[in-house]
């Protein structure tokens, strides 16, 4: 009988054990060299950079979120506007979506006015592990800017990479074939 309690007590440490270590966030503090490219420019690749700072939420039963801050260099917007949490699918499609917003808002004495918002969008991301490997199907920074987004030439953003030849690379492995 005491055997029997004490494996239950070891399994039961266990269990939670792993609840607390999947639960607790991963501080997130990255800089990375990056590449842009367009797969239909095989000529070209513009170095670039990305910098990841928050907090990486991968519960055990649940999608993995990040909160925090995700700037890409070229995307002046990713510096001013707040990042929406970035949830990640689980399974096959383990992709999340770069969002950004702002919204004004005019102080007066006791009254707050609100008048406006915007939003952008850079594209989707993959990572892999705690973000050891990024990926971003996105927009160009060119037409994220403007209203006619919609009219666009797709671009990959991989990082950590330092050539266009590292970045397909981790593009391969992050986004599923079936993109």
């Amino acid at each position: 009988m005491e055997n029997k309690i004490t494996v239950i007590k070891i399994v039961a440490a266990a269990l939670i054990l792993v609840f607390l270590v999947t639960c607790i966030p991963r501080n997130i503090n990255i800089e990375y060299p990056a590449i842009r490219y367009s797969e239909n420019d095989s000529d070209a690749a513009i170095q670039t950079s990305v910098v990841i700072k928050g907090k990486l939420f991968k519960p055990l039963f649940f999608s993995s979120r990040f909160e925090g801050t995700f700037i890409v260099e070229e995307y002046d917007f990713s510096k001013e506007y707040k990042l929406m949490d970035v949830s990640f699918g689980r399974g096959f499609d383990k992709r999340g979506t770069l969002v950004y917003y702002t919204y004004n808002v005019e102080e007066g004495g006791s009254d707050i006015k609100y008048t406006g918002s915007d939003i952008k969008h850079i594209g989707s991301i993959w990572i892999s592990g705690n973000m050891d490997r990024i990926c971003i199907l996105g927009i160009s920074p060119e037409y994220a800017e403007t209203e006619g987004a919609y009219a666009y030439e797709p671009i990959i953003i991989s990082a950590p990479a330092e050539t266009r030849e590292d970045a397909v690379q981790i593009a391969d492995q992050l986004i599923p074939e079936d993109y």
